[in-house]
């Protein structure tokens, strides 16, 4: 073992040790932001640094620049993020864990009001899309053209206002909306309502086909990874060891599931363990690091992509931009198309467009996501939990996008925003508003 393996083997292990070490002692931790993304960075990027450090070192001609990125950031983040924000994360955990789940009225109000407004844009959708061009139809009628319809029902959509649109709603308001009637079942469930309850139940459960729409499959499991989290929060994080494998394997078989009919496949339980293994490996810890290597492997050998890689930027100091999450697929995968893309984390990111000179910036963006912490502790108690739960979660995509992307695409800013607007009008319709 060289003794690059040897260091990148040594800072993943004290890494997780600094976390393991400070959630056993403060679980309010778990409610901000930055600690949040660390947690899947950590788990999606820098174990696999680890794991593949042997081929890391002989595929770049600067390897240590790789270990800065994908330890360097993990370890001073925490370094800040541990300190601030402490006061105001054990505030919003001490309501999240006191939480009265008796508020029935509120959170039927919230459900109804997010309940309408997804109601409004399928509406809408599909007044554009219909259902038979839809990705999900495809699955099920003609697997081999589903990749095409999945694009074509969101990505290539001539409706700039549907286009992004449908990744908000997907990403923000799906999330707590299922938060919200998860909630309302077990309220319904204690009460012994069951025909609310057999209402509620059906509702969820719709939820997942409705985010599987465009035939993408990150929605799904993303709902998954949400409810587990609500629940986790409410009980106070108190889990049993064993609890996140058992999570880790509920959320990956949905995926699962419609990557095997996506590819025409028969499903078999053979089959499924075989497409499952390469879920939990490849996807979780292999191919998030892997992206960043490409990018960072292309900067090394050719030089950084500059602001032409930021189109808005681009444009306005009058330089061409350049899709460099395309060019980077085209360079390093088997797939030529124009519509494949190479997403792959910020910090990566930024660093092949421009170099080490971005680090700090980084680590700056990572810390101001705590400014969350603002707005949790004005939310009332209905919408609370679904809102922390839906952005913990929604801070994976910052180890597999770009920064901006994560925050308006993959709806951070969304779920902020959406969460604000809903407590506002419940606490209008049911006289009082803000925090209980």
């Amino acid at each position: 073992m060289s003794l690059f393996v040897t260091v990148n083997w040594i800072l993943v292990g004290l890494t997780a040790f600094i976390i393991l070490i400070n959630l056993l002692k403060d679980r309010s931790l778990l409610v901000k932001p930055s600690v949040m993304t660390l947690l899947f960075f950590h788990i999606m990027c820098q174990w696999g640094a680890a794991l593949e450090a042997a081929r890391v070192e002989a595929v770049l001609p600067m390897p240590w620049v790789f270990v800065l990125l994908s330890h360097g950031f993990p370890l001073l983040g925490l370094l800040m993020s541990l300190l601030i924000g402490r006061r105001a994360a054990r505030r919003v955990w001490a309501r999240v864990v006191n939480k009265n789940e008796g508020d029935e009225t509120g959170q039927m109000w919230s459900a109804l009001i997010l309940a309408l407004s997804l109601l409004a844009f399928l509406l809408y959708y599909f007044s554009e899309v219909p259902f038979r061009s839809t990705g999900l139809y495809a699955i099920f009628t003609a697997p081999e053209t589903a990749p095409m319809a999945r694009d074509l029902s969101v990505k290539f959509l001539d409706n700039a206002l549907l286009r992004y649109g449908h990744n908000m709603v997907m990403a923000a308001l799906v999330p707590l909306l299922a938060v919200l009637l998860f909630q309302i079942c077990r309220i319904l469930l204690k009460s012994r309502k069951w025909g609310k309850l057999l209402a509620a139940l059906v509702g969820l459960l719709l939820l997942f086909p409705v985010a599987s729409i465009s035939g993408a499959r990150s929605y799904s499991a993303t709902l998954v990874l949400v409810l587990l989290a609500a629940w986790l929060l409410q009980k106070g994080a108190r889990i049993s060891p064993m609890l996140p494998l058992a999570a880790l394997v509920f959320v990956l078989v949905f995926p699962t599931l419609l990557t095997i009919l996506r590819e025409g496949r028969t499903l078999t339980l053979d089959r499924f363990w075989q497409y499952f293994k390469n879920n939990a490996y490849q996807r979780v810890l292999v191919i998030p690091m892997e992206t960043g290597l490409m990018h960072t492997a292309y900067t090394q050998t050719y030089g950084t992509f500059g602001v032409r890689a930021v189109p808005r930027l681009a444009h306005l100091l009058g330089v061409e931009s350049m899709d460099v999450r395309n060019f980077v697929a085209k360079v390093y995968s088997s797939n030529p198309k124009d519509t494949t893309t190479m997403n792959t984390a910020y910090v990566y990111a930024y660093y092949s467009y421009f170099g080490l000179l971005a680090f700090l910036p980084c680590l700056i963006g990572l810390w101001l996501l705590d400014l969350s912490l603002l707005l949790y502790q004005r939310l009332s108690t209905v919408i609370l939990v679904p809102c922390i739960a839906a952005i913990s979660i929604a801070t994976h995509s910052f180890s597999v996008c770009e920064y901006t992307i994560s925050l308006f695409s993959f709806g951070f800013l969304a779920i902020l925003l959406v969460a604000w607007a809903s407590d506002r009008m419940v606490g209008r319709l049911v006289g009082g508003s803000g925090v209980e």
